[in-house]
């Protein structure tokens, strides 16, 4: 018999910048994980300009590509009525050019 669990989690961190910050790690086998919410708020002086996007392997798929978020403002990439899905070997990487912090909530469904 196959038992499913559903898990909400949320995963933080802080001082995001040119380097690719993979959140929540690369989705592992036997889970499908939908993110439904996902936010970045720009903590500096200066604008920022946001990446987001899904990798697996070599492909890379943005779901924003250099959005501007003005100092100390926030972006909503996904939530109200958007949800990702990310499938195993999935993750989301997010890049910007000045720091930013970013909260992502995920339910994740875990079938064993």
């Amino acid at each position: 018999m196959t038992t499913v669990t559903n898990t909400f989690n949320r995963y933080l961190k802080t001082g995001v910048t040119t380097a690719a910050n993979v959140l929540p790690g690369v989705v592992t086998s036997g889970v499908d994980m939908v993110v439904t919410g996902l936010i970045v708020a720009n903590t500096t002086g200066a604008d920022a300009f946001v990446s987001i996007a899904i990798t697996n392997g070599a492909t890379t798929c943005y779901l924003i590509k250099s959005s501007k978020v003005p100092t100390t403002e926030s972006l909503i990439a996904v939530g109200w009525d958007q949800k990702v899905v990310l499938k195993p070997g999935d993750n989301i990487q997010v890049t910007s050019t000045s720091s930013v912090d970013v909260v992502m909530s995920t339910l994740e469904i875990t079938t064993a």
